[in-house]
């Protein structure tokens, strides 16, 4: 069954070589296995009589709130989940099969998250003279963990680090703070939905909260008397889009877990 199963390997759908692998090499001792949602059925027929499944298709036995951490939230919620699985450990290696794409994050250091808002905001300060298409670091960095940490980066941190913004640029006290905390409440209303999708297509759906962002400054900025500091600006929001993909990829390397290869586990 399992080659009849298999017989396409360029359009492999089960996990039928790891699921032999695990029934022939892995001992039981709790009895649970990590596993996709689609792939659940079939590893309760491959394993059903050694292993409980993590999750499948039956969906209305799992409360709201599984899914909700495990699809929706974010990294911390997750590996939450995982860790109480207690699946099958030898070694601190666990039974996981699991399809090939993203890899499980570890949760993200705070000491790392605030480090990285610092360092943003000390690139804002760099004295790089008059660019209205320079784009805000901070603002990058701030989004990027009000998507990823919104519990640990919201909205309080978006003010102060803003003050500290209107204090450095001598601008109208709360200009930046204003925008900020706009930014960063937009971007956690919408960070479950966001995490569903690639990289390239959030910095497409990103772009218009940086573009409204600069809008709101640049209002704030007239209304007090100030200058129009050039057509240029619309560059901003477009450059720190083009950033989000560097930087998902920097912030989120912390978090990645080191390539384990062995021969004798080809999971």
């Amino acid at each position: 069954m399992d080659d009849w199963i298999s017989r396409n390997d360029d359009n492999l759908r089960y996990p039928t070589h790891a699921a032999e692998y695990v029934d022939a090499n892995v001992e039981p001792v709790n009895g649970r296995v990590l596993n996709e949602l689609t792939w659940g059925g079939y590893l309760i027929w491959r394993l059903g009589d050694r292993y409980q499944v993590f999750m499948d298709g039956r969906t209305l036995i799992y409360p709201a709130s599984f899914w909700n951490n495990l699809y929706l939230g974010n990294d911390e919620s997750k590996a939450e989940i995982l860790r109480g699985q207690r699946a099958d450990v030898e070694e601190g290696r666990a039974a996981m099969i699991l399809p090939r794409g993203d890899a499980l994050l570890l949760p993200a250091n705070p000491l790392f998250v605030w480090l990285t808002l610092v360092l943003a905001f000390l690139l804002n300060l760099v004295p790089l003279g008059r660019m209205p298409a320079m784009p805000d670091f901070l603002a990058v960095v701030l989004v990027f963990w009000n998507v990823h940490q919104s519990r640990r980066v919201g909205i309080g941190a978006a003010f102060v680090f803003g003050l500290a913004m209107d204090v450095h640029d001598a601008a109208v006290l709360g200009q930046h703070a204003l925008a900020y905390t706009l930014l960063a409440f937009f971007a956690t209303t919408i960070h479950r939905r966001l995490l569903w999708f690639t990289v390239p297509s959030q910095a497409v759906q990103i772009l218009p909260l940086f573009f409204a962002a600069h809008l709101v400054s640049l209002v704030v900025r007239m209304i007090a008397g100030g200058m129009f500091p050039g057509w240029d600006l619309l560059l901003a929001p477009v450059l720190e889009a083009l950033l989000w993909p560097l930087v998902t990829w920097v912030l989120l390397a912390p978090q990645r877990r080191p390539p384990d290869p062995d021969e004798n586990r080809p999971l």
